[in-house]
């Protein structure tokens, strides 16, 4: 008597398994090859109306070519490249 079952197919598997593996191991490298990591930022602070050099530490930060403030009035230009992990530039 002949058994029913399909035998699975094994180059079907292997084939999805590899294929997952992949996606999930190039979009990983993706996410970390992009994703700046900003360490320290020096001065803290500084008084209202007055310009200040930001000194900004970190990693992968090489093509940064703006910086975003949440607090309205606060203006950064010219970011200027110090080192590879060290970034300046005015802030007022």
């Amino acid at each position: 008597m002949r058994s029913s079952r399909k035998k699975p197919n094994t180059f079907h598997t292997v084939k999805t398994i590899f294929l997952a593996a992949s996606t999930m191991l190039v979009s990983t490298f993706a996410v970390l090859a992009t994703s700046p990591i900003l360490s320290v930022v020096t001065p803290r602070g500084w008084q209202r109306g007055t310009t200040v050099e930001l000194h900004l530490y970190g990693d992968r930060l090489a093509d940064a070519q703006e910086i975003l403030a949440y607090q309205p009035g606060i203006t950064f230009t010219d970011i200027k490249a110090v080192d590879a992990k060290h970034r300046r530039c005015p802030a007022r």
